[in-house]
């Protein structure tokens, strides 16, 4: 009885391999693999539990019992993102007072010329000048809240067309309304473009921009 099952068994692994090796002959035959006989591995992937390779050294793939576990799993949140960035200077200002300025400009470093010496008023009117703050071109640095708090320690983040999604917070500022969160100042803004292209909204911009500083900083 137990004769004519394992019997039955081997005649049914053989006409198996058969077939496999027809199929595997059309499949391979670009690359010159023989009909008359499959690489071990290939037939070791195929009946992971049925087969023994005798003699010689068993190949990874049919000795592997932990399917892969042994491979390292990429973090997601850091696969193709460069963060080398943080190893140097990445804002432009000294930062004496804390004050963080997010911009969004892709076509420079950190802001044009323009925008610069618009800001530059900006932060006089403020009793304020460049080495107050830390401006931080977000189109060019992809960097999230718990990097600018180790860096820069911000007191106040005011972002000119920027999202708050770009640093990993939740988006739910209203322009020009300021909101104090964990001992930080949040302030939503126009550009520096908008608020200086000259035109009748650009002076509304700006105006509305000028009370919610005076807000911020307590100017009278």
């Amino acid at each position: 009885m137990i004769t004519s099952i394992l019997y039955s068994s081997a005649i049914k692994l053989h006409l198996r391999r058969k077939v496999l090796q027809t199929y595997y002959w059309v499949y391979f035959k670009n690359i010159k693999v023989s009909k008359e006989n499959l690489p071990d591995f290939v037939l070791a992937s195929l009946y992971p539990n049925s087969l023994v390779i005798i003699g010689g050294e068993m190949p990874n793939l049919a000795k592997s019992g932990d399917k892969g576990s042994d491979l390292p799993i990429p973090n997601k949140e850091n696969v193709g993102i460069d963060t080398s960035f943080l190893d140097k200077k990445f804002w432009l200002g000294d930062n004496t007072r804390n004050i963080l300025l997010l911009v969004n400009d892709s076509s420079n470093v950190y802001t044009s010329d323009i925008n610069l010496g618009f800001l530059g008023k900006i932060l006089a009117a403020c009793q304020f000048n460049l080495s107050d703050v830390a401006v931080v071109n977000l189109a060019k640095t992809p960097i999230k809240i718990e990097q600018l708090q180790e860096k820069l320690s911000p007191k106040y983040v005011i972002f000119f067309n920027c999202k708050q999604s770009q640093i990993g917070l939740k988006d739910d500022l209203k322009p020009y309304q300021p909101d104090r969160k964990n001992g930080c100042t949040y302030l939503l803004a126009s550009s520096l473009t908008k608020m200086n292209d000259g035109s009748d909204e650009a002076k509304q911009e700006k105006q509305r921009f000028w009370i919610s500083l005076k807000q911020v900083f307590g100017i009278v």
